[in-house]
């Protein structure tokens, strides 16, 4: 798994949380994030990425001084997500049905789910969730074969995109399961673990669900027990 130039130096900069020449930054993102790159001056491909995106008036990276870095304080520990694939308006309407006070409780128990249901799906990914009734088995592994099963329920609507922000616990959760996953980017991670959500909810109206993988079985509980 390899990370686009733009990717890879904001998680250098997240990381690191100081301002770096374009030089440093690509060192350290193909040492710690295995920069995406077979060009033979992938710091003058950095350095023009790095000068589009601080052009941006919205965009997190900013210009210190010629060739030199930084990512905003206020956003270095965050990843903002927004209108991916109406994925704001899905978490917002999980709150309900998952009985949780904000998104950002929904997307922790959504990652939550997750990651118990790769600790159960065993090697081959495989996995089953069910509540005795009703069972959806799928692949773990392959995202498309999960969002299949997500359409067979009931959906929720459009509308507008709400925005949401990752915390810094929460992103490196993320970071770590898009590693595991082989996934492109922190919105992927976040689309899959909210589909597993959207699944197990409808699934059984009391917020259980019992993931049976090959290794082991495991019940997850996604909300409270009223």
């Amino acid at each position: 798994m390899s990370f686009p130039y733009l990717n890879a130096a904001k998680a250098v900069l997240s990381r690191i949380r100081k301002p770096m020449h374009y030089v440093t930054i690509t060192r350290l993102a193909r040492r710690l994030y295995q920069l995406e790159s077979n060009a033979n001056n992938p710091e003058i491909i950095m350095s023009s990425t790095l000068s589009r995106e601080a052009a941006h008036p919205r965009s997190v990276i900013r210009k210190v001084r010629p060739g030199v870095y930084e990512i905003l304080s206020s956003v270095s520990a965050d990843v903002q997500v927004c209108k991916y694939k109406c994925l704001g308006t899905r978490v917002h309407a999980l709150t309900d049905r998952l009985r949780c006070t904000n998104e950002l409780l929904v997307l922790r128990r959504a990652f939550y789910v997750l990651r118990q249901c790769l600790s159960a799906a065993g090697p081959e990914g495989r996995l089953k969730l069910g509540d005795g009734i009703t069972e959806v088995e799928f692949n773990l592994l392959d995202p498309r074969t999960v969002r299949k099963r997500r359409d067979e329920f009931p959906s929720v609507g459009n509308g507008d995109g709400h925005t949401f922000v990752l915390d810094q616990a929460l992103n490196q959760a993320g970071e770590d399961l898009r590693t595991n996953l082989d996934l492109d980017s922190i919105e992927e991670v976040v689309d899959l673990a909210v589909t597993v959500a959207e699944i197990a909810s409808n699934l059984h109206s009391d917020g259980f669900v019992i993931a049976t993988g090959r290794v082991k079985s495991v019940m997850v509980r996604i909300a409270p027990q009223q």
